[in-house]
């Protein structure tokens, strides 16, 4: 076998691996998402140094809850509160078993339980709806609808 004959059948051995590997990369690439993340940061934030405040409104689930509450606010309530720990730039109050009125656009943040967002359905498939409106020209971002 010459050095010409050996060259021809190294390149006939990792040929055919050479083109597994790079379908596996194409196909790795193509259906495997880039991004895994549970929320998405998009647009506005609220300014550093503030305090929306959370007009909780979720009324009761007709049971004892896991945590022995009886009320969705009791239950969420220490969510805003571990949130708060961790987020430095602001904080958030709460108005528990709030009585304003949910509406759009009102510059309230309020935490509601639907079927609708006000009174469009949103889909069998859909978990939670968040909108968000933003008041304010520039950065005076300080009053939003949740």
């Amino acid at each position: 076998m010459t050095h010409r004959d050996a060259g021809f059948a190294q390149r006939s051995v990792l040929g055919p691996f050479a083109a597994i590997v790079a379908v596996f990369a194409v196909a790795l690439g193509t259906f495997v998402p880039r991004d895994a993340n549970a929320y998405s940061l998009e647009g506005p934030k609220w300014p550093d140094g503030s305090t929306p405040v959370m007009q909780l409104e979720l009324g009761t689930p007709g049971r004892t809850l896991l945590d022995s509450t009886t009320s969705w606010n009791t239950a969420i309530a220490p969510a805003l509160d571990m949130w708060n720990q961790v987020v430095g730039r602001m904080q958030f109050g709460r108005v528990m078993n709030s009585t304003a009125p949910v509406a759009s656009g009102d510059g309230v943040n309020s935490m509601a339980l639907s079927s609708t967002v006000f009174g469009q359905s949103f889909g069998s498939y859909t978990l939670a709806v968040n909108l968000l409106q933003v008041f304010g020209v520039d950065d005076d971002r300080s009053r939003h609808s949740v």
